[in-house]
């Protein structure tokens, strides 16, 4: 049986989930514990053990208001203290990130060496779940900590791509790991105000 995490997962909600399946597994194995209710349903919600389950229920819970705003705005890659994948060396770029809700929308334009520019717009629900992109593309994204965004990208079922995004504490650079390279990016602007609501 497989089940899907709600957009907002509650621990206390999981641990009367295991309390629940502990008593199944008493009716074919008197001798069950905690434990291996907990491991049964951290792998029927996809995770490879309780500890890694709770560990993206508490990172979701935990991330405030605060630390996604601290994701929004312009980011320039201060390239001289990043490291690129030398098979797509870029000498200019930007990225763009709004927060609205749950979703993260990243939109990002880089220019190469020879002038081409390869641009796109990425909306990501930060709540493990797959969703389509278009031309065969799928991306999952969740918050890892408080101050990391994890994604995974597949294309026609095959893994493509994946990575982070951390923002540091003070909210002024984002490191973009993954594909041989590690991008850090500096704010353009002010961090976004606080808005209500």
């Amino acid at each position: 049986m497989s089940r899907q995490l709600p957009p907002r997962p509650n621990p206390e909600y999981l641990r009367k989930q295991a309390k629940a399946l502990l008593e199944e597994l008493r009716q074919q194995n008197p001798a069950a514990q905690l434990s291996d209710a907990q491991h049964a349903l951290a792998h029927q919600y996809g995770f490879a053990n309780w500890p890694l389950l709770m560990e993206q229920v508490t990172a979701s819970a935990t991330v405030s208001p605060e630390v996604r705003r601290a994701f929004a705005g312009r980011w320039i890659p201060d390239l001289p203290h990043s490291q690129l994948n030398p098979a797509s060396p870029i000498v200019a770029a930007k990225i763009d990130i709004a927060i609205e809700g749950d979703s993260v929308r990243i939109a990002h334009l880089s220019v190469d060496g020879g002038g081409r520019q390869e641009h796109g717009v990425y909306l990501l629900l930060p709540d493990g779940e797959e969703r389509d992109q278009g031309n065969g593309y799928r991306l999952s994204a969740r918050w890892l900590a408080p101050r990391t965004l994890e994604f995974a990208a597949r294309r026609n079922g095959e893994v493509v791509g994946r990575g982070s995004y951390e923002v540091s504490a003070d909210g002024t650079r984002l490191t973009i790991s993954g594909e041989g390279q590690r991008i850090v990016c500096l704010r353009e602007g002010p961090l976004p105000s606080l808005r209500s609501g």
